[in-house]
């Protein structure tokens, strides 16, 4: 897989993103992110039959998190669409990577906890993640499985937190990159991809993310926080 080195940014806890919405989706060389609380009681009515049934195989707690980021995502796109929530329509690739069945900007949805990070942009590709940062169990055996000689070595280097949050950017660049590519991490294609734009992102002290967009320069961001 190709991907192009990754800038850094750090943007301020998501308590400071503003609540306001934005008048326009992205334009070219822009992405908007939105953080969505996934504690929130939500109303679902704007849910299909299929998120409904997916909803009701989770435990309470994932209930509530997919309900939650699944009526947040819908009330956004709506926004941008200029759409009632519950008219959209989804289809999904085969690994599962869902796309509106209308013109629409393009966007990807990543979670972490009660954490839930939308990015939005013109077009594909686009991958997200999100990781909250605490102590994580088998980092080593994770890095081995899935990150490249360079990144095991450097975290090998690192101790305590620093090694924990070098970790947790490799790893949420690696997943923003996949899943821009519309693979699963566990089954990559072997087909050319395109490359990437990609940025590492700090979020306060609380978060760490990645983005990957299409090539070029990578994009201004703009953030906001969705509350019901």
């Amino acid at each position: 897989m190709r991907a192009n080195p990754a800038t850094r940014k750090r943007l301020p806890h998501f308590s400071r993103w503003p609540r306001s919405h934005p008048r326009r989706p992205p334009t070219r060389g822009a992405a908007h992110l939105w953080f969505i609380p996934l504690d929130q009681a939500v109303d679902t009515h704007s849910l299909d039959h299929d998120e409904r049934q997916r909803a009701a195989r989770l435990h309470p707690m994932a209930r509530q998190r997919f309900a939650c980021g699944r009526v947040a995502l819908r009330a956004i796109l709506a926004h941008y669409t200029q759409a009632e929530p519950a008219a959209l329509r989804f289809h999904y690739n085969a690994n599962g990577k869902p796309m509106l069945s209308r013109p629409a900007p393009a966007f990807n949805l990543a979670h972490s906890g009660d954490f839930g990070l939308l990015a939005i942009a013109v077009e594909e590709p686009l991958g997200v993640d999100l990781e909250i940062v605490r102590p994580r169990a088998r980092i080593d055996a994770l890095a081995r499985r899935v990150l490249d000689a360079d990144t095991q070595k450097a975290l090998q280097a690192l101790g305590g937190e620093h090694r924990l949050r070098h970790f947790l950017h490799a790893w949420t660049l690696l997943e923003a990159t996949i899943k821009a590519h519309g693979d699963g991490l566990f089954k990559r294609t072997h087909s050319p991809q395109p490359r990437l734009a990609r940025i590492s992102l700090e979020i306060g002290a609380v978060a760490i993310g990645a983005l990957a967009t299409a090539e070029g320069r990578p994009p201004a961001l703009h953030c906001f926080q969705w509350r019901c």
